[in-house]
């Protein structure tokens, strides 16, 4: 990865998103076949609202790299973003399959969620509860328990 990209991705933890594309843009122009410079542009265009144009990115990353999970996760994350969860699950499981995190299985819960598929979400967040301690992750997982109970009590 090059410093372009690195100060991109530490931009991107800054949610300073302009900043971050103008350093993987350049990075990018000096070595345009870095897949982590496209899926950093991903990111970046997801966090500004541009699903779309993040999608873009990170399918282009792919061609690149098609074994990357970051790769897979934001595309999951892009398709989630337009409402298109069906297709996002099986970009996060291939994103799990190549490398699990807490986040792909807090995100793939979320779209599982969206699905009503309240019984498969809450199995994912018991798996990211084994990866993080994040309490983002346990407070949803115990709001959809909570909801799963009150479904079964009526």
């Amino acid at each position: 990865m090059s410093p372009g990209v690195r100060k991109g991705f530490d931009l991107i933890r800054m949610e300073r998103y302009d900043e971050a594309e103008q350093f993987f843009q350049k990075a990018l122009s000096e070595h345009p076949k870095d897949p982590h410079g496209w899926v950093g542009r991903g990111i970046a265009a997801l966090r500004r609202g541009d699903p779309k144009k993040a999608l873009e990115y990170v399918d282009y990353a792919l061609t690149l790299a098609p074994e990357e999970p970051n790769a897979w996760y934001q595309k999951a994350r892009a398709l989630a973003s337009l409402g298109k969860h069906e297709q996002a699950l099986s970009c996060y499981e291939r994103s799990l399959h190549l490398q699990p995190t807490a986040a792909a299985w807090y995100c793939k819960g979320r779209s599982l969620e969206a699905l009503e598929r309240d019984p498969e979400a809450l199995d994912c967040y018991e798996k990211a509860m084994t990866l993080t301690k994040e309490e983002e992750v346990r407070a949803r997982r115990d709001a959809l328990l909570r909801k799963l109970r009150e479904q079964r009590s009526t």
